[in-house]
């Protein structure tokens, strides 16, 4: 069993605001296909994930259901989030402004043989590597 640190460092440019409605969108208009790489990343989603990235199955109707059930659920918190990181700090997030406006976040957990150990990870991970986050335009740093 593997333990390591991981963090996703994030920023939206300049004095851009959060286009939550274009990642909403973005979740709306997924196919199955766009989250059969994605498996991993919904890691709490039913032992159903580990039947499907062993055997190559296809995403059933359900499981792709909970999976864009999840994604909306993730982009809410993460709206949430992020709202309270400008306000105040916030939990989730640490957050600096820099001089040019730009907003860089990040988001640090411990992963045990790549499975995050914190929800947020789990949320964060799902939104950058479906597109979502960028989708709303955060850039992905690392």
């Amino acid at each position: 069993m593997d333990a390591f640190f991981s963090i996703y460092l994030f920023f939206i440019p300049g004095n851009s605001v959060p286009q939550w409605d274009s990642a909403g969108q973005k979740i709306g208009a997924m196919e199955p296909e766009d989250l059969e790489d994605l498996i991993e990343y919904f890691g709490d989603v039913d032992s159903v994930q580990e039947l499907l990235k062993e055997h190559h199955v296809n995403i059933t109707d359900e499981v792709f259901q909970e999976m864009l059930s999840k994604l909306h659920m993730d982009l809410v918190n993460f709206r949430v989030a992020i709202e309270e990181a400008e306000r105040s700090g916030g939990d989730l997030l640490v957050r600096k402004t820099m001089p040019d406006g730009q907003r860089i976040f990040a988001v640090a957990g411990y992963s045990v043989d790549d499975t995050p150990m914190h929800s947020y990870e789990w949320m964060v991970s799902r939104l950058a590597e479906s597109g979502i986050m960028q989708a709303a335009g955060f850039k992905l740093i690392i």
